[in-house]
């Protein structure tokens, strides 16, 4: 596996995130405790997949992250807006539903 070191989202946007996250208590997005960054892997063959890749060497007992579940979107917390409706249209809806408040 093999990824490319360009973050995906625009650089300035991704920092606004993790101000955002760290401001709302999350652990892991302030720039002195960020431990992982958007990247696009290239999967030997397969389609690229997009993730998050650790910035340095890892412990097994280290943390990630952690975001404060109201920073959170939960699958359960969603309703369909038709029966059967798959996942993306099920977030696309409820982003609708959130930015017309």
């Amino acid at each position: 596996i093999s990824y490319t070191t360009s973050i995906n989202m625009e650089s300035a946007e991704w920092f606004q995130l993790c101000d955002w996250l760290h401001n709302a208590g999350a652990v892991g997005f302030d720039s002195s405790s960020q431990t992982v960054e958007p990247r696009d892997f290239d999967m030997a063959g397969f389609e690229a997949i997009r993730g998050l890749a650790a910035l340095h060497d890892l412990a097994a007992e280290d943390v990630l992250m952690s975001i404060p579940l109201y920073c959170a979107v939960v699958a359960e917390e969603i309703a369909e807006p038709f029966e059967g409706a798959p996942w993306g249209v099920r977030l696309a809806a409820w982003l609708l539903q959130e930015e017309a408040k």
